[in-house]
């Protein structure tokens, strides 16, 4: 099965002005037949803290941080906005997941809602690889959001090869309103949710941490050769995963360089970038049938971002 790359974003130029202040999402309509968005006011406050908290990352020598604009526009939407260099949280809707009654028919569904929301993301270029930020760098910053949002952080760190150097993209989720709601769905998935969080098996982790991509807009072959709602578990494709757990938080670093499938993918992929619309899924794989149905972890969407001219990466702090 082909990897999808996870793209990151540089911020140019003409972009560091709309940086400024990142769009609150409040309840957009749902595109038709969508179900809608759970209230998300606690996501937009712990979101604006993640976009605006730059300084809280204690970057070092050969450390820059890239601010990274939300969308303005509805892309949320299945039909991407028209901004460029921009990053966002497409809707739940548009990935299959497994079904409630999926270990007897192998039915699947549109996920109901988002059990985690993307409190937002920081993109920080090193000359070497970062590992376990949320105990470095990026530890004031988890500190400042389980003030802000609580527990139950979920900080994913995408390593990626850089030119040169390395690429970090930090994705900060936090659990969702509609998760912690008193219903069947729910339940199901906190009871997914704790046995991940606390599981002293990393083992089971890297089992269940899948991945979908969706290319809305792209070359055709591109878009050809990425199975759409074909989720991956990554770690089944040779990726290497190192988890760090603390009180309230978990940590993943996904270091895609450590595969050779995955990094190929990566290099072909970051020479086009500027006309691509990724989005990504990632879930948390029901083996169970307590566990069903399966519902999105979280979603991002990354929009047209710009990695060919390492000129315009600026170190913008909002």
């Amino acid at each position: 099965e082909p990897l999808a790359s996870s793209p990151e974003l540089a911020l140019s130029p003409e972009m560091s002005a709309e940086a400024s202040s990142p769009r609150e999402l409040g309840t957009p309509r749902s595109p038709s037949g969508a179900p809608p968005l759970p209230p998300d006011g606690e996501a937009t406050r712990a979101r604006r803290l993640a976009n605006e908290s730059g300084e809280l990352l204690d970057l070092t020598d050969g450390q820059q941080r890239v601010s990274l604009p939300w969308s303005r526009e509805s892309s949320r939407m299945h039909v991407p906005s028209r901004e460029h260099h921009v990053m966002d949280e497409p809707y739940c809707n548009q990935f299959k997941v497994r079904g409630p009654s999926y270990l007897h028919d192998h039915v699947k569904m549109t996920s109901t809602f988002h059990a985690m929301r993307l409190l937002g993301g920081d993109m920080v270029l090193a000359d070497a690889l970062i590992e376990r930020p949320s105990e470095g760098i990026a530890r004031r910053k988890l500190e400042s959001l389980h003030k802000d949002h609580g527990d139950d952080i979920f900080l994913i760190n995408w390593q990626l090869p850089g030119k040169p150097g390395h690429l970090s993209f930090f994705m900060w989720l936090g659990l969702s309103q509609a998760a912690r709601e008193d219903n069947p769905s729910a339940r199901a998935f906190l009871q997914l949710w704790k046995d991940f969080l606390s599981s002293e098996d990393d083992d089971f982790r890297k089992r269940r941490l899948k991945l979908m991509v969706l290319i809305p807009e792209g070359p055709y072959l591109l878009r050809k050769a990425v199975p759409g709602n074909k989720p991956v578990i990554l770690s089944g494709k040779g990726i290497d995963i190192k988890y760090t757990r603390g009180r309230g938080f978990i940590e993943a670093s996904v270091n895609i360089a450590s595969s050779m499938a995955a990094s190929l993918m990566w290099v072909n992929v970051q020479s086009m970038t500027r006309g691509l619309v990724v989005d990504l899924a990632l879930i948390i794989e029901a083996t169970e049938e307590n566990q069903l149905p399966e519902q999105v972890l979280a979603t991002v969407r990354f929009q047209k971002v710009d990695l060919t001219h390492p000129a315009s990466r600026v170190d913008v702090t909002h």
